[in-house]
């Protein structure tokens, strides 16, 4: 399945564009100040420039945390789903679980985009969300207390498309990432080598995408290096987030464990 065609099927789930509400179009900086993390100190809203996939210059939010300590640190880049942060929840609950592992994170805000004239860009696609994270990386990256060449990239469903995307397309910019991981995707009907190593992880219960499409995707890239796949039974599309319907704790445990345990060994740190 062609790049182009991979978006259509998206575009028809309508997994890739949405409406945002009129407090995040009028006023970024305030809505994302709503997320309970930055609320209470534990996180930091940063600004940083990115581009879509067309080029075009966006200014961007994006949510820092780091570990206690000066580092440096691994960096991890979050790519939220295709509602964005869902302010208030802004990823809470699966954001501590890195920081636990030692990573200073970067959440990216897509929603907040704005171009350079002040327009917002409220709808956007994978393809600008996986650059979205580029930026995301190198910004992170620019902190001191952050190694930025231990980074890796983590996405839920529309952001784990543009996680697959990104790896599949990236070319040289994939040279900030170490290692991905696609929680929850859609992924494509024509599987591509990855370009750094790739770890998808579906629920075989997930009504959001759907799940056989990744174990036909997995099969393919089977004896491919440095590619892995996870497939959660009876696991939904949201397993890690504990306030949503379908939060599944075991699913959430055993995840996290191939995720570290992935992240890690592609780094070469010590668990």
């Amino acid at each position: 399945m062609s790049r182009q065609v991979h978006k259509i099927l998206i575009l028809m789930l309508g997994v890739v564009m949405v409406a945002v509400s009129a407090a995040a179009e009028d006023a970024p900086l305030d809505y994302i100040k709503k997320c309970p993390q930055v609320a209470d100190g534990r996180a930091q809203v940063v600004e940083f420039d990115g581009k879509t996939v067309s080029g075009t210059p966006v200014k961007l939010l994006g949510l820092l945390t780091k570990p206690t300590g000066e580092g440096p640190f691994p960096g991890l880049v979050i790519l939220p789903g295709s509602n964005g942060l869902i302010v208030p929840y802004c990823y809470s609950s699966i954001a501590p679980t890195f920081l636990e592992w030692g990573f200073a994170t970067l959440t990216v805000a897509p929603r907040t985009a704005r171009e350079r004239d002040g327009t917002p860009r409220y709808i956007y696609s994978f393809a600008d969300h996986g650059n979205y994270g580029f930026a995301g990386a190198r910004t992170l990256g620019s902190f001191d207390f952050v190694d930025k060449d231990r980074i890796v990239l983590w996405g839920h469903s529309n952001g784990g498309v543009a996680v697959i995307d990104a790896v599949n397309f990236g070319g040289d910019k994939l040279d900030v990432y170490r290692a991905a991981v696609a929680a929850a995707p859609y992924c494509p009907g024509e599987a591509r080598p990855p370009g750094i190593p790739l770890l998808v992880v579906t629920g075989e219960n997930d009504r959001e995408v759907q799940p056989e499409f990744c174990t036909d995707y997995a099969k393919q890239l089977e004896e491919t290096e440095g590619f892995q796949f996870l497939l959660l039974p009876d696991t939904g599309h949201s397993y890690w987030a504990k306030l949503a319907d379908d939060y599944n704790a075991t699913a959430h445990k055993l995840a996290a464990e191939q995720v570290k345990a992935f992240y890690f060994r592609n780094l070469n740190v010590p668990r």
